[in-house]
């Protein structure tokens, strides 16, 4: 009858509180023992693995303490990075470069928008995983200016795709802020943090004894807070203040290094 129900349901809801409370009990004790605590079925078909993964890391970094807007900027940077991955495998090696700065922006800037993001870091996250993409598919016979150029073209052309700015500016005016955006940094020339981060694994300008791969991530951390400047309205945001240093510590923290 209806309260033998009530009695069940209450039983179960009771269950599932319990084993939540101790979950993580649980998994510190039988951790030192090998117990692999992942399903041993396959994820269920037609999972959307980007937006897992973006929904993961947005909640993960939640209960790490940032902001819900620091959330959606690691969701964003996750989406990105998980859709640049989901191509390569779909597609393996038949698939033009431009297709991975491609996912990457778009996936970024969608994955930044559906986390509750705004726009202007929705672009900042698109722009810098689109250039940082441009260091990954350098072919060393192109030069450095051509390829940075390249990489800003296709970088601006997706971003113009997205639904971001469509009120703020006009067409124009959105279109040149975001021609912009991916010039920031050092001699800002189109692609800027694709030729910088191709040069700083080159080692040109590497103090003797210094580190390629730390110069790397000082070229990423301080485009990030550049670009995220940039994209702000109306351009008040300070590149050293505390939401570009969150904002750069999210950013490399959420990139597949």
């Amino acid at each position: 009858d209806e309260s033998d129900s009530k009695a069940a349901a209450a039983r179960h809801s009771g269950s599932f509180e319990l084993a939540h409370q101790q979950y993580l009990h649980l998994r510190q004790l039988l951790a030192p023992l090998g117990v692999d605590f992942r399903p041993s079925y396959p994820a269920p078909g037609g999972l959307n693995e980007v937006a897992a993964a973006a929904e993961a890391a947005r909640l993960a970094w939640l209960c790490a303490g940032v902001s819900k807007e620091m959330a959606a900027v690691a969701s964003g940077m996750t989406a990105g990075e998980q859709a640049v991955v989901d191509t390569v495998v779909e597609q393996g090696g038949g698939f033009a470069w431009s297709h991975r700065i491609q996912a990457a922006v778009s996936s970024g800037v969608m994955g930044v928008l559906a986390a509750g993001g705004a726009d202007y870091q929705a672009v900042a996250v698109g722009a810098l995983l689109g250039l940082k993409e441009g260091f990954h598919t350098w072919a060393p016979g192109v030069p450095l200016e051509v390829h940075g150029a390249r990489v800003a073209d296709v970088v601006v052309l997706t971003l113009v795709s997205q639904e971001v700015w469509v009120k703020q500016f006009t067409e124009d005016a959105r279109r040149r802020k975001m021609e912009t955006l991916v010039c920031v940094g050092g001699l800002r020339r189109p692609g800027e943090c694709t030729i910088a981060l191709c040069q700083a694994l080159l080692g040109v300008g590497k103090p003797q004894g210094g580190s390629r791969l730390s110069a790397a991530f000082t070229v990423l951390r301080s485009v990030a807070q550049l670009v995220l400047a940039e994209a702000s309205l109306p351009n008040l945001l300070d590149p050293k203040g505390t939401e570009a240093a969150a904002f750069g510590n999210v950013v490399l923290e959420s990139m597949n290094q």
